[in-house]
């Protein structure tokens, strides 16, 4: 495979991966905001362990986070937003850092994407 469809292909893989990141995030949020808040709280602390976990992908994408940057416990009624606001995060650093460096290693993406699968599979 010459050096052009090497590329071609981590960027259609890149592609992918974001898309499915997104599609597992919408998701969760769609879930843990439709679902009565009394079957929400007892994953807030699984929704909290794997909004730090994105956060903690996105800090080598991104100088403007924080090292320390912690995600907060929420109540039943946020935890699908702190998902979005993070995936979100995740997905414009990880954007910038392939606009900016070409094509970037998909192990970030395919973290996530596992990340908020598993949580996905924890829900009620």
């Amino acid at each position: 495979m010459d050096d052009e469809a090497r590329l071609l292909a981590e960027v259609e893989d890149e592609a992918r991966l974001l898309a499915e990141v997104e599609g597992e995030a919408r998701r969760i949020v769609d879930r843990l905001t439709s679902i009565a808040l009394d079957r929400v709280a007892p994953v807030c602390e699984q929704v909290r362990a794997a909004a730090q976990a994105i956060v903690d992908l996105t800090k080598p994408l991104d100088d403007s986070v924080p090292a320390a940057a912690t995600v907060p416990a929420v109540g039943p009624a946020a935890a699908g937003w702190q998902v979005a606001v993070v995936v979100r995060d995740f997905v414009h650093a990880a954007s910038a850092a392939s606009v900016a460096g070409g094509a970037m290693t998909a192990t970030p993406l395919a973290h996530a994407r596992e990340t908020l699968v598993h949580l996905r599979r924890e829900l009620p």
